[in-house]
């Protein structure tokens, strides 16, 4: 979505790996100057990392509960963003002062390569209340939410690999889902071994096209 996002990522993983480079030679001559250098530019690209990634996590947030609303109700559902350290202090400020121990640990301890989300209903994780289905539902979700945010920034569509959905999801969910994809008008394959349970939902979409796999070789029906 952000052209300068790639960038500073790259320059923040070259920082890091150097960084890393010095912090596993237990020798004496690898003095703090050496390794403040490369904080110092990591610290500067992690800013730029972290500031992408929290209006990212905004819109998507957004996104998904947009998408969530036709699949399922979870009104109390949220994006925590962690950005790989203290939120009080800046990133260099973290690093001078864990330095001793990033050097007992031969690795940087904190940094935007520590980056999470976690999702969460309430108070809780989200992983604790919903069942298996509805995780299934909320990933998707998720995936489609991507999508939609990718074409409105980069007009860029995507290819979606949907694989026996009838396996983790009842016909009413599984019927939900297929029109949302048939929705975001973008290509999809979808998979599955009941032709019923996946071909009948979609039979009065345009464009659509039923194919048989058998003994390796792929034939148009």
């Amino acid at each position: 979505m952000e052209q300068g996002y790639i960038s500073a990522w790259r320059m923040s993983q070259t920082a890091l790996i150097n960084r890393n480079s010095l912090l596993k030679q237990k020798a004496v001559q690898v003095e703090s100057a050496q390794i403040n250098a490369w904080t110092h530019e990591l610290s500067h690209y992690a800013q730029q990392i972290d500031n992408f990634r929290l209006n990212y996590i905004a819109e998507l947030e957004v996104a998904l509960a947009e998408t969530l609303t036709p699949l399922i109700a979870l009104d109390t559902l949220k994006l925590k963003y962690f950005r790989g350290w203290d939120k009080a202090a800046s990133l260099e400020e973290v690093l001078n002062r864990d330095l001793s121990k990033d050097r007992k640990l031969g690795f940087t301890s904190a940094g935007p390569h520590r980056a999470d989300i976690k999702i969460q209903l309430g108070r809780q994780a989200a992983a604790d209340v919903l069942s298996r289905g509805q995780q299934k539902l909320l990933v998707i979700a998720m995936k489609m939410a991507q999508a939609t945010l990718l074409k409105k920034y980069s007009e860029q569509g995507c290819i979606f690999l949907a694989d026996d959905l009838p396996a983790e999801l009842d016909a009413t969910n599984r019927g939900r889902v297929l029109a949302l994809l048939a929705g975001l008008e973008e290509q999809v394959f979808v998979t599955g071994v009941d032709k019923t349970q996946l071909y009948e939902p979609l039979q009065n979409i345009n464009e659509l096209q039923l194919f048989h796999v058998k003994h390796g070789r792929i034939e148009s029906v």
